[in-house]
C-alpha cells in the first residue's frame, strides 16, 4: 500500500497469418479495491509515458525481452481497425491506498470487419496488496496545566501553534519495515484535525531512549534507514492551532477563559513517506488515531496530578493564577490569585471558601479563609487574593477550595487545583526561621535582676530552663515561651478580623468557637508542634557537656 500500481495492457489480434481484421476496438480497465463498492475507471496514460521517456532520453520499449516482443503495428486505443498480428496497448496507473485483494478488470469491445455483431471480452486479474510499513500509534490526552502555571517547555514557537499554548496530548508512533528490502524513511507527519497543530520534539539516540521507563512515551530516535523488520519511533505533541487574528495582534477572544476549551475528537492520522532501494518513492497513511481511555480519578497508584479538565463540567469553577513554577521551601509563603468564573446564564452571590479540614497537612492558608465575592454576573469572572503557607516538605495537592452560592445554597467543591513540591533541605532551619519571625523587643524581655548575677554562675538559671542564652557576641533572642504567647495572640487577632468578614450564616458558628480552647486545626496544630520541637532542641542545647 502507498505505492503506485502500474499495469501494461496489450490486446493482440491473433497471429499474423490466418487471422481476420477487427474494427472499432476499444480497451478499458477498472480497479476494484477491497473496501470500495464499485470499481473505478483507470485512464490510459500511454501518451504521457511516451512523452516523459522521450524528454528523459529513454527508450520507451527498452524493457522488452524475447518473452515479451513488440507487436507491430501498434495502434492507439481505441483503434478503428486492427489487422491480424497487430495490438492495441494501454498503460494504467493508480496509487494504492489500502491493503488486501484488488481486482483489475480489463474489457475489450470489438466488431468483425465483415459486418458482424459487436462482441466483447472481459478478463479479471487479482493481486494482493501488502503493507510495506506497519504504523502503530498510541495517543494520550495530557492533564491540562492549571492556567496560572504554564509549563516551561511550552516556550517553543511555530507557525502553527502559539508560544504559550501547552500540549493537549502526545502521540507515540512506531514504524516497522515489513518489506523484503531495505527502505529509507523520508518523512513522518502527524496531521491532526482542523484547528489543531502538531510538533515533533528533537530526536534522541536509541541508547538514550532505552533509559526511559517502559510506561513512558518513547522520544523520536531519528532513525531513517530501515532494514527488513527494523523499527523506528517518532513522538508528536498536539496543540491548538494559532488563530491568524491573534498572531497579528497578540490579543485573545473575549470569551477565552469562560467556557472550557475544546479537544480534538481524535489525534489525527499519521502519514509516512519512504524511498525504496531503487529510489522509487511511496507513502502510506494510518487510520485515525483514537485517544486512549482516561485513567480513573484515584487509581491504585495514588491520586493523579492536577488536571484543569476536572472542572470543565462545573458551572462555577476556580483557577489559581500566579503559582510558583519551582519547588518551594518549608516556611515559605507564596501569594496567588483565585479567579472565580461564573459560566452560568444568571448572576450569583458567591463566597470563596478554603476549608482547612479538607486541605493537606503540609499546606495552609495564611489569612482569610472565607471571602464574600458579592454578585458575580453571568458569564463573567472575579478574583480574590490567597496566601498559601508551606508547613511540611513533600508533594502536596491544593485541595479544600469550594465556592458556595449564598442565595441557593449550591456548593461547588473544587478538585486538586495545583501540585505543590516542597523541598526538604534545611527543614529545621526553615522551621526555626518561621518561629522567630515574630521578634519581640529584647529590652522588654530582659530581667532587671539579671545584672546582679555573679560571674561565677552561682545565681545562673538551672540547665533545664527553657530560656535560650545566646553565645557571646551573638544576637540575643527572646524566650520561646514568649514567642508562642505572641503567636497565639496574633492568631486570635486574625480570627477576630475574619469574623467581621463572615456572612450571617457563619456568625453563629464563629461565636461558638470563640469560647472553646485555643485553636488546634491543621494550620495552628503544625505551628504549635513545630515550636514545641524547638523548645526540646533548645533545652537539650542548654545542658552542660558531660
Amino acid at each position: 500500500a502507498g505505492e503506485a500500481f502500474i499495469a501494461y495492457v496489450s490486446v493482440a489480434n491473433g497471429e499474423p497469418d490466418g487471422g481476420t481484421d477487427l474494427k472499432d476496438v476499444l480497451v478499458s480497465a477498472k480497479l476494484q479495491a477491497p473496501s470500495a463498492k464499485r470499481a473505478i475507471d483507470l485512464p490510459d496514460t500511454t501518451s504521457e509515458k511516451q512523452t516523459t521517456a522521450a524528454a528523459a532520453g529513454l527508450d520507451f520499449d527498452g524493457w522488452r525481452t524475447a518473452e515479451v516482443p513488440l507487436r507491430t503495428p501498434r495502434l492507439p486505443n481505441p483503434a478503428a481497425e486492427l489487422a491480424p498480428g497487430g495490438a492495441v496497448d494501454m498503460i494504467v496507473e493508480k496509487r494504492l491506498e489500502e491493503c488486501g485483494t484488488h481486482t483489475l478488470r480489463v474489457s475489450v469491445a470489438y466488431g468483425a470487419a465483415a459486418g458482424g455483431e459487436p462482441k466483447s471480452l472481459r478478463k479479471f486479474y487479482r493481486f494482493n496488496v501488502l503493507a510495506p510499513l506497519h504504523v502503530a500509534a498510541t495517543a494520550w490526552l495530557l492533564p491540562r496545566v492549571p492556567p496560572g502555571c504554564v509549563a516551561e517547555d511550552a516556550s517553543d514557537e511555530t507557525d502553527d501553534a502559539p508560544r504559550d499554548e501547552p500540549p493537549l496530548g502526545v502521540v507515540e508512533v512506531a514504524v516497522k519495515n515489513t518489506m523484503l528490502e531495505a527502505c529509507t524513511l523520508a518523512a513522518t507527519q502527524l496531521r491532526p484535525p482542523p484547528g489543531f497543530a502538531s510538533r515533533e520534539p528533537p530526536p534522541l539516540s536509541p541508547e538514550a531512549c532505552a533509559d526511559f521507563p517502559p510506561t513512558a512515551p518513547a522520544r523520536s530516535d531519528g532513525v531513517v534507514a530501515l532494514e527488513p523488520g527494523a523499527v523506528c519511533r517518532r513522538l508528536f505533541t498536539v496543540h491548538r492551532a494559532a488563530r491568524p487574528a491573534n498572531l497579528l495582534t497578540g490579543g485573545r477572544d473575549a470569551a477565552d477563559g469562560i467556557d472550557p476549551p475544546t479537544y480534538p475528537p481524535n489525534a489525527g492520522w499519521v502519514r509516512c513517506a519512504w524511498l525504496a532501494a531503487e529510489g522509487e518513492g511511496a507513502s502510506t497513511a494510518s487510520p485515525a488515531v483514537e485517544w486512549a481511555d482516561r485513567p480513573a480519578a484515584y487509581a491504585d497508584e495514588g491520586p493523579r496530578p492536577a488536571d484543569a479538565r476536572d472542572t470543565d463540567a462545573f458551572e462555577v469553577c476556580v483557577e489559581l493564577h500566579g503559582l510558583p513554577r519551582r519547588p518551594v521551601d518549608v516556611g515559605e509563603r507564596f501569594d496567588c490569585v483565585c479567579v472565580v468564573i461564573n459560566r452560568g446564564a444568571k448572576p450569583r452571590e458567591l463566597q470563596l471558601q478554603w476549608r482547612l479540614d479538607d486541605m493537606p497537612d503540609g499546606v495552609g492558608i495564611d489569612g482569610k479563609t472565607y471571602t464574600n465575592l458579592d454578585k458575580v454576573e453571568a458569564r463573567s469572572r472575579t478574583s480574590a487574593p490567597a496566601h498559601a503557607l508551606i508547613l511540611e516538605p513533600g508533594v502536596h495537592q491544593m485541595t479544600g477550595c469550594a465556592v458556595e452560592d449564598l442565595d441557593s445554597g449550591e456548593v461547588w467543591v473544587m478538585p486538586n487545583l495545583f501540585d505543590v513540591i516542597v523541598n526538604d533541605d534545611d527543614y529545621e532551619d526553615a522551621d526555626d526561621a518561621f518561629a522567630w519571625e515574630h521578634v519581640i523587643d529584647e529590652d522588654a524581655l530582659k530581667d532587671p535582676e539579671e545584672d546582679e548575677l555573679s560571674s561565677d554562675g552561682e545565681n545562673a538559671p538551672p540547665p533545664d530552663s527553657f530560656d535560650i542564652v545566646p553565645d557571646e557576641g551573638a544576637e540575643a533572642r527572646p524566650t520561646l515561651e514568649a514567642v508562642l504567647a505572641e503567636m497565639r495572640e496574633q492568631e486570635a487577632k486574625e480570627r477576630e478580623a475574619e469574623a467581621k468578614e463572615f456572612n450571617p450564616y457563619h456568625q453563629e458558628v464563629f461565636e461558638a468557637q470563640r469560647t472553646e480552647a485555643p485553636p488546634s486545626g491543621p494550620l495552628f496544630g503544625e505551628r504549635e508542634k513545630s515550636s514545641e520541637d524547638l523548645i526540646a532542641v533548645a533545652a537539650a542545647a542548654a545542658e552542660p557537656p558531660s
